[in-house]
């Protein structure tokens, strides 16, 4: 389902950019007039467009704390957009990976609903420059109550990585 009406469902959440009001008109309209009623609706109607797409924008930050991102989830209890979930960002600076395993704690209190939705990282070797997405068939990361675990097979020494854990609260 779209979230702006007349929407297709695969077009994403595009705010139309040609909204135009004549000022010149405006000023001349009789406060009590129909057409100043009709005006005010519009502008109501274009400010909901814009509020509705600026809620559902994706956040392009990434810091080492919470952030809501902007995505919404959906929720097995029901199929009611309107109980869709928001979902959370928190970077982890995980440092170096340089034996097997590599436990870092994540500083998330985790609730009893949380949900993880997407766990992603990098991994890199400033000396040689190699850079390596995580998980891949040589790293492995799982995330736990308190830590992240990276493993490392790739036999690349790493001394800087970072996980981004994406989620649900409720």
């Amino acid at each position: 389902m779209a979230l702006l009406p007349q929407q297709p469902n695969n077009m994403g959440n595009f705010v139309p950019t040609t909204i135009i009001y004549d000022s010149q008109r405006i000023q001349e309209m009789d406060v009590n007039s129909k057409d100043f009623k009709e005006l005010l609706k519009r502008l109501y109607q274009s400010i909901n467009i814009l509020s509705l797409a600026i809620n559902a924008r994706e956040v392009g930050l990434y810091p080492m704390e919470e952030l809501v991102i902007g995505n919404l989830y959906y929720n097995a209890d029901t199929t009611q957009i309107s109980n869709l979930r928001p979902v959370f960002r928190t970077t982890v600076n995980t440092g170096d990976l340089i034996g097997a395993d590599n436990p870092k704690p994540h500083g998330i209190t985790f609730g009893v609903t949380w949900q993880p939705v997407h766990i992603y990282g990098v991994a890199c070797n400033t000396t040689t420059k190699e850079y390596w997405p995580m998980p891949n068939s040589d790293i492995t990361v799982k995330v736990t109550a308190t830590d992240i675990v990276i493993t490392n097979f790739s036999g690349v020494l790493f001394d800087k990585s970072s996980i981004v854990i994406e989620y649900t609260k409720t």
